[in-house]
């Protein structure tokens, strides 16, 4: 029985956050240089020789969402979360009876490409920091099916979001 969910970076908008970078925090200031309107004694200098040290931070969080990964492994009595960054591992094995239930729930998606509301299904434990979001949906009836598959092959109830709001 055991399933694995994996979730990775995305490497266009990784990609397209260096070039950006790039252009902003290094070109900028050469053009401006090489057209007279920008040297080390000027006045703009202060604001502009911020722009390489953004343009580095840029390039990291770039980078890292190139290397994110995020994989949840789930046996018959156990769990195991691994999340990768750039600079960052966080993992975690937790005995599959200390999750309390499965839900799904409504939620706003600042990356719903449809505008509307995302229907999160999550495993949950008492430790918040240890629930689990398995997937994010856009329709609330493959939601709530895929919370009752999962709910029935594990083994534990079903939730209702109302009772974890509560908490």
């Amino acid at each position: 029985m055991p399933a694995t969910l994996s979730e990775r970076g995305h490497p266009i908008r990784g990609l397209l956050i260096i070039l950006a970078a790039f252009a902003i925090g290094l070109g900028l200031p050469l053009i401006l240089a090489g057209a007279g309107r920008w040297s080390p004694a000027g006045a703009g200098f202060p604001y502009l020789a911020v722009l390489p040290f953004a343009a580095v931070l840029a390039v990291l969080w770039g980078l890292h969402d190139l290397r994110r990964k995020r994989d949840i492994t789930i046996t018959a009595d156990e769990i195991t979360f691994r999340d990768r960054g750039l600079f960052s591992l966080r993992s975690w094995r937790e005995p599959l009876a200390t999750y309390r239930g499965v839900t799904w729930r409504a939620a706003r998606s600042a990356r719903s490409d449809k505008g509307g509301a995302a229907y999160l299904v999550e495993l949950t434990h008492e430790k918040r920091s240890r629930s689990l979001a398995l997937w994010t949906l856009h329709d609330e009836a493959e939601a709530r099916r895929r919370c009752e598959v999962i709910a029935e092959t594990l083994g534990l109830p079903i939730i209702a979001s109302s009772a974890i709001a509560k908490k």
